[in-house]
């Protein structure tokens, strides 16, 4: 099982008062699809582990937005066009972003 981290989260206020989750995360190993994006909880949750590119598109920009992770998009762009770009860098640039390190999720990835 690999480790999770946390690179942005967010909620948007329902009217019922409750909270809907919006969560961008690093899988902490080499596979193409290494970021997650997720939305909701329990039951109701959806989300998935894309590609730098595939999380370029336009449709992706409202979670970047909603999850405060605006900061990662040059990085994807850089990924995308072939650069070497570890998990660690991105975690640096994380910490250089927050001023404090990027928080383990919950769940580890398989």
């Amino acid at each position: 099982m690999t480790e999770v981290y946390i690179l942005g989260e967010g909620y948007d206020e329902l009217k019922s008062g409750h909270k809907w989750p919006y969560r961008f995360e690093l899988i902490m190993d080499d596979r193409e699809e290494r970021f997650c994006m997720s939305e909701g909880s329990g039951h109701a949750g959806s989300g998935g582990s894309f590609s730098a590119k595939a999380l370029l598109d336009v449709k992706w920009r409202e979670n970047f937005e909603k999850t405060r992770s605006l900061w990662v998009l040059p990085i994807l762009e850089e990924i995308s066009s072939g650069k070497a770009i570890t998990n660690h860098d991105i975690l640096f640039e994380y910490q250089k972003t927050y001023n404090e390190p990027a928080k383990k999720s919950h769940w580890k990835a398989q």
